[in-house]
Order: structure tokens, then sequence, then C-alpha cells
């Protein structure tokens, strides 16, 4: 299993983007999780939104645009998980911060 996890915070909004490539002899689906939060005095982070979606393409992708409410520091924690036909769970996990 392979994966790639983007994400960018601009006026527009924030961008999340995960492609990945499981394993194709036992892949049954994939389920992504992105949390987004905002800093605030830069020490508390506070939860802006949260997104889940699933795939059962062995090689697949997610992408969502988040609302943003004004410019600051942005973080999006990943979670992907891979589930396999034998009942196996992989699981991956990132967090990338970006300001805008």
């Amino acid at each position: 299993n392979s994966s790639k996890f983007d994400f960018v915070a601009s006026s527009s909004g924030a961008y999340a983007n995960v492609s990945y490539t499981g394993n194709s002899s036992t892949f049954s689906y994939a389920r992504l999780t992105v949390k987004v939060e905002k800093s605030f005095l830069w020490v508390f982070w506070s939860t802006v939104d949260e997104w889940t979606a699933t795939s059962s393409d062995v090689m697949g992708s997610f992408y969502h645009v988040f609302s943003v409410s004004g410019s600051g520091n942005y973080r999006a924690t990943f979670t992907l998980e891979v589930y396999g036909t034998n009942g196996s769970v992989d699981t991956l996990t990132e967090t990338i911060e970006s300001s805008y």
C-alpha cells in the first residue's frame, strides 16, 4: 500500500487531496477521514470541519474542498484506512499544516 497526502489552505478554501494504491490481491476498500482545524492564540486548535469518504478502487484518490473562515494557520489530520479481504486494516495517518 502506498499513499500521498496534500493539504493547502487559501482564500478560496482548504484543499485536501489523497491518492493511494492498495494491494490488488487483498484490497477490499479504503476509507478516508480528514479533520481540519484552525489555530487561535498560537496554542489552541479548533475544529473547522470533518469529512469522510470511502472508495472501492484499488488505485484511488479523494479530493475535498473545505470552507475556511479567514486567514490563519490551518492543519488537516488525515486518517486513511485500507481494508483487506482477509479482514486486515492498514491505517495511515498524517498531519499537514498550511497558512494563508
